[in-house]
């Protein structure tokens, strides 16, 4: 209790070593190893606790969440079955059960466990959360906006939830929350693979053919932007190009994650607009690889971007494609028109150099038409 952790652990350790069956200083030896981020001897230490007292539903709970965390999931699951054995009703266990089958990709699985939770108890806020984006996610639209409202009712300020509402319900606003935004991204566990692999996004190798199109002499930018870097997949294929590379993104799990790749000389986390607001440099290359879908109407961040530019400075982007101005989908996302960014661009001072359609990545097995372009500051 007093945070000393090396001195207790080292009593949990002499009690265990003198007393072999002492579940206790097994199971607190394990949650310290926990705290002192070493999972692999916490597994230990919860596997000797749980070989002398097997059912031991606290022991269960721990080592499963351990094991959750280490991805080793098929042994977090056997955990907690056999809590739910003998505990049908623990809301805990059932909702991190349904946070693990979620992970794995069993959306309708997760969501029983969520509604079992919320049968037993109608106020667990995160179960109705994740109830509501995986009826979303398998396209249950009456039951996401039934359950959408039902969580607006537990938590009034949920700011996504009223997003994702108001995406359903045909409303139109010019931007989301940020939160939002946020919280979509920070709830990823592999980004990477779940773009590039289940998704099938290359959206950064698109936008590099355009540029190549378009300027094949130019091998070379001193400064590029990489606007919603997330975790570094435009970055990575831009890197050879840049002199020096910045990123900017809300998610701090999506910039753990491009800073584990080494490939950006500064990243930092805040809304694109702040930033933009208050940077001294001025870049020479904007990458925007799906970050506008997250924007409604984009003639703030242009404006913003062609004041940290360049004279003569380019912008890579991609958008979904609406047929007239901009929408919000179902998805939560946004859709631009070319005229509509065109247009916008141009009061911007920007002028279109290239653009394509394109499909930008998968949804449900489909692929959704976006647009990429290439637009250059200055007339």
């Amino acid at each position: 209790r007093n945070g000393e952790l090396d001195k207790a652990l080292a009593g949990f350790l002499e009690s265990a070593a003198h007393h072999p069956e002492s579940v206790i200083a097994h199971y607190n030896a394990g949650v310290i190893y926990c705290q002192l981020n070493d999972p692999e001897k916490a597994i230990h230490h919860y596997r000797l606790a749980q070989q002398i007292s097997p059912e031991d539903p606290d022991i269960l709970f721990n080592l499963g969440a351990t094991l959750k965390d280490l991805g080793r999931y098929e042994e977090a699951l056997d955990c907690y079955f056999a809590i739910l054995e003998d505990n049908p009703k623990d809301t805990e266990t059932r909702y991190n059960l349904g946070v693990l089958l979620m992970e794995l990709g069993l959306l309708k699985e997760a969501s029983s466990c969520f509604e079992d939770v919320l049968e037993t108890d109608p106020s667990h806020t995160p179960s109705c959360t994740n109830l509501a984006y995986l009826y979303h996610r398998r396209g249950l639209k009456a039951e996401a906006l039934e359950t959408y409202t039902r969580l607006l009712e537990l938590e009034p300020a949920h700011k996504a939830a009223a997003h994702m509402k108001a995406a359903l319900t045909g409303e139109n606003p010019d931007q989301p929350p940020s939160e939002y935004v946020e919280e979509i991204f920070d709830q990823f566990l592999d980004y990477d693979r779940t773009m590039q692999k289940d998704l099938e996004y290359n959206t950064p190798e698109k936008l590099l053919a355009i540029l190549r199109d378009s300027l094949p002499e130019k091998r070379r930018f001193d400064n590029v932007l990489d606007l919603g870097c997330g975790t570094g997949l435009s970055g990575q294929v831009f890197r050879s190009m840049a002199g020096y590379l910045a990123g900017v993104d809300l998610s701090l799990t999506m910039l753990a994650r491009a800073e584990e790749k080494q490939i950006y000389d500064e990243l930092v986390q805040e809304d694109i607009l702040s930033y933009l607001n208050r940077i001294v440099r001025k870049y020479d290359l904007f990458l925007a690889a799906d970050v506008f879908v997250y924007c409604g109407d984009l003639f703030p961040v242009l404006e913003e971007i062609n004041k940290s530019c360049r004279p003569g400075g380019l912008l890579l982007l991609s958008t979904e494609l609406a047929e007239e101005g901009f929408f919000l989908r179902e998805t939560g996302r946004y859709a631009h028109s070319s005229d509509y960014l065109t247009e916008t661009a141009e009061q911007c001072g920007f002028h279109l150099l290239q653009s394509r359609n394109s499909e930008i990545r998968k949804e449900r097995g489909e692929w959704i038409e976006g647009g990429l372009y290439l637009f250059r500051a200055g007339s």
